[in-house]
């Protein structure tokens, strides 16, 4: 029986990379959760085209009635490194979303230098118009059940954007309010 042989790691610029002794790169995807242990966020992966992905981050509700704003974050990294599915951004949102009691979206958009801008502004831009579709009544999108139950799209829902790759400091953020027909 063949030993296995023992990988190291050559360089560590954790958390947004590794780069293995066997040339392989690594980041650490965490799973999604049914319920955070600490905050009470439950967590669930969808797709929402072949491109872009995200994380869903739906807080503990005390009234199911109650009226849930959306936020919609898109990770850092300069549009090169990092993931919404990274335990840094997973953690980060359940945090946000427990705090804010707010059902977040984590877009997940393609990476540089693989995928060129504007790549990932075309795939962050298609994210908001999915979670905009949910509340507007579009066909052309596939719905997520977490965003289209009753407390979420009927109402007011706002979405507040942060863009990936602005600092804070530049106080670059968008909100929209979406206004739904009463059912």
């Amino acid at each position: 029986m063949v030993a296995p042989s023992k990988i190291e790691v050559l360089t560590d610029l954790s958390p947004f990379i590794k780069v293995y002794t066997d040339r392989l790169l690594g980041t650490p995807h965490v799973p999604p959760s049914p319920e955070d242990p600490t905050t009470g966020v439950a967590s669930k992966d969808t797709t929402i085209s072949p491109n872009v992905s995200a994380r869903l981050y739906l807080p503990k509700l005390s009234d199911p009635t109650q009226k849930l704003p959306i936020l919609v974050y898109y990770h850092g990294g300069g549009f090169c490194v990092e993931s919404a599915f990274s335990f840094q951004y997973h953690r980060y949102m359940n945090i946000l979303s427990s705090k804010s009691g707010a059902l977040v979206v984590s877009v997940e958009y393609r990476l540089a230098p693989e995928h060129l801008l504007p790549a990932a502004y075309d795939d962050s831009w298609y994210a908001l118009e999915w979670v905009c579709s949910h509340v507007l009544d579009h066909t052309h999108f596939d719905k997520d059940q977490w965003i289209t139950k009753p407390p979420i799209s009927t109402g007011f829902s706002s979405v507040a954007t942060a863009p990936a790759g602005i600092s804070p400091q530049h106080g670059y953020a968008c909100r929209v309010r979406v206004f739904t027909r009463k059912r």
